[in-house]
């Protein structure tokens, strides 16, 4: 009998090591300018995201926070986060937590690269590849850190869960 080949296509670069969380400044510095850091306002205050502000601001990294994230994550919330992206200039996000920060942050990368509102993008629609995402996952389960999907609540439609495919 012959045997079957298999094969998984992963366009993550992943990163294992024991001090991984004192290299996420370093990696963003090498996919842009400015960064915005993704996170929700719980995960902020366990401190987790100090040390990465503090390698963020010793590099001479500029950063902007949107903490404004909300379990399973509404099409009215992300587009809130990607206007305000697209108004302070950010060109790479790190999301630290969860699956709905990560779902967040990817969505939000899709809208500073392709404009126009989360539910335009509905399947794969997309024109452009989302901006640089550095994903830091605190919690296990999703595996939102190295899929390509996101998944969003539409409000006001026909539509109750899209998947945005990057």
């Amino acid at each position: 009998m012959a045997q079957q080949e298999y094969g998984f296509f992963q366009p993550a670069k992943l990163i294992f090591a024991k001090e991984a969380l004192s290299q996420v400044a370093e990696q963003a510095k090498k996919l842009g300018s400015k960064v915005l850091v993704v996170t929700d306002k719980p995960m902020k205050a366990t401190g987790l995201l100090d040390p990465i502000l503090e390698d963020l601001k010793k590099i001479e990294m500029p950063f902007e926070i949107w903490d404004d994230i909300v379990p399973n994550p509404r099409d009215t919330d992300i587009d809130k986060g990607g206007d305000f992206a697209k108004e302070v200039g950010v060109d790479v996000l790190i999301a630290l937590g969860g699956g709905s920060v990560m779902d967040t942050a990817k969505a939000i990368g899709g809208l500073i690269t392709n404009g126009g509102k989360t539910k335009d993008w509905y399947g794969d629609k997309l024109v452009c590849p989302i901006a640089p995402l550095i994903c830091v996952p605190t919690t296990c389960g999703t595996g939102s850190e190295v899929t390509h999907e996101s998944g969003v609540i539409i409000t006001r439609s026909r539509w109750q869960f899209l998947i945005l495919w990057y």
